[in-house]
């Protein structure tokens, strides 16, 4: 198996265990979100994006190079989830 493989695979676990207890969570409470879907992708994004943010010492062109999105689509996210001042 190659390294990328065995990586995705790492994470693919890691994230199914956290949405199994999650969704156990919700099940339990009774409190299911209208939209389920983009909802967890939301939940996602945040955390995703600090510890991006952390590793690159908050240089958004580099979080934006190895993220994906394009810079202004990076900063729009930052803003979201207050991760950067809105006014720069």
């Amino acid at each position: 198996m190659e390294s990328q493989e065995i990586e995705a695979e790492y994470l693919r676990n890691g994230l199914k265990m956290a949405i199994g207890d999650y969704l156990n969570h919700l099940l339990e409470n009774g409190s299911y979100p209208d939209n389920l879907y983009h909802h967890m992708l939301q939940q996602m994004e945040l955390p995703l994006f600090k510890q991006l943010m952390d590793h690159y010492d908050s240089n958004q062109s580099k979080v934006a190079s190895r993220c994906g999105p394009n810079r202004n689509t990076v900063r729009k996210k930052m803003k979201l989830y207050n991760l950067i001042n809105g006014s720069k």
